[in-house]
């Protein structure tokens, strides 16, 4: 019915923020990893 077709639209939006977000986090930790470790070189 209504429900099943609406499901079936939400699904996939869902799946796509999540690997949005999942993308994003990876990015944003091999950015800071990347800058404290320059930062901990620099110090040196």
């Amino acid at each position: 019915g209504a429900a099943g077709m609406a499901l079936k639209t939400v699904n996939p939006v869902f799946i796509a923020l999540g690997l949005g977000l999942i993308s994003l986090a990876y990015v944003a930790c091999i950015g800071v990893g990347t800058v404290l470790f320059r930062f901990a070189n620099l110090r040196r």
